[in-house]
């Protein structure tokens, strides 16, 4: 949430500038008329390459599916010639899984995924490229200076990785949120006397998201052939915290040894939903430090444009290279600190 707020700032802030500026903006477009032309177009470009990603992402993971349909059930489906041009992006695909395996990349993909912008790496690797040639291609236009252009395509890509980053975070918070909810009727479904799967199923249609989304995709998996220790190994895969962690592990060790699931269940979602309580009262007592940090943020950029409004004030800082230099320090100093504030005031329940 308060990002989005930041967000929402920033394009009420651009809004504001551009009208200022506007004799000014208008008279730059209509002297790089082809370079204003050619950014536009690479904007559309970048925003019309994710849902392609995201249908070719898509139509992979039916394959998928369908082939192992096909696998169980005897049956063969014919193909056809565009089923083989779409395939092109899963050797891609499959290429950039070996760099995502571990570290870094593990930790960025894991994000994407939790924030719903995809699930295969191909579409965090375009967005990032486009961002970073997007970024360049504006600040040079914008400034004619190299080396501020490549600090506004670095400024463009943490706000990308932070906003990917909240909305991971928020996604995982709402799981978290849900979950005791969601083991207390999967409890009281086992007590009616359904089994594992039939429990999963009687309370997906009653749950919110994400929380439907991943019971449904756990219980299409055991349809489609996977064990139930195989669904839950995948479900931690996907969601790797603590909570889920115990879940996995109560329900395979009473699978095998023998043991009351809806009691295990019952006394988790009350440990879960004590700690949520806790989580929420820390959050709320650290809302101002949260706040600092978002001020400490829009200092800089908030300075530039107030001092914009007087012409000569800030030419120095945009034409010379000690200037870029002095800029380029101050956002770095103002990320820094904001990255220090916000880990001061995280606290691990």
């Amino acid at each position: 949430m308060p990002f989005r707020g930041l967000g929402i700032l920033g394009y009420v802030g651009i809004l504001i500038i551009a009208w200022l500026i506007r004799d000014s903006l208008f008279t730059f477009i209509a002297s790089h008329l082809m370079y204003s032309i050619g950014v536009v177009g690479g904007i559309f470009l970048f925003a019309a390459c994710l849902p392609v990603i995201e249908i070719g992402r898509g139509r992979a993971l039916r394959r998928f599916w369908r082939h192992r349909l096909e696998k169980q059930e005897g049956f063969s489906r014919p193909s056809s010639w565009w089923r083989s041009f779409l395939s092109v992006s899963d050797p891609i695909n499959r290429f950039l899984f070996s760099f995502f395996k571990g570290g870094l990349g593990r930790l960025l993909l894991g994000w994407w995924r939790d924030a719903r912008f995809g699930s295969q790496p191909l579409s965090l690797v375009t967005s990032l490229l486009g961002t970073i040639g997007g970024g360049f291609l504006i600040g040079y236009l914008l400034t004619q200076r190299l080396m501020l252009s490549g600090f506004l395509a670095f400024l463009l890509i943490v706000g990308l990785l932070t906003w990917t980053y909240s909305r991971a975070r928020m996604q995982r918070r709402l799981f978290q949120d849900q979950f005791p909810g969601v083991l207390d009727r999967w409890a009281d479904s086992l007590q009616a006397g359904f089994s594992l799967l039939q429990a999963i199923e009687f309370i997906v249609p009653n749950l919110s998201s994400p929380s439907s989304t991943e019971l449904r995709l756990m219980s299409d998996q055991i349809r489609m052939g996977f064990t139930v220790d195989q669904a839950l190994r995948k479900l931690y895969e996907r969601r790797t915290n603590q909570d889920v962690r115990l879940l996995v592990e109560g329900l395979t060790l009473q699978r095998q040894v023998g043991g009351n699931m809806a009691v295990m269940m019952r006394e988790l979602a009350e440990v879960i939903r004590k700690r949520v309580e806790l989580e929420n009262e820390v959050r709320t007592l650290t809302a101002q430090g949260r706040l600092s940090a978002v001020v400490i943020s829009l200092l800089v950029p908030i300075s530039l444009g107030l001092l914009s409004m007087f012409p000569g004030y800030i030419d120095v800082l945009f034409n010379t290279t000690v200037g870029n230099l002095v800029l380029i320090v101050s956002g770095i100093l103002e990320l820094v600190g904001a990255v220090i504030v916000a880990r001061l005031i995280r606290i691990e329940v």
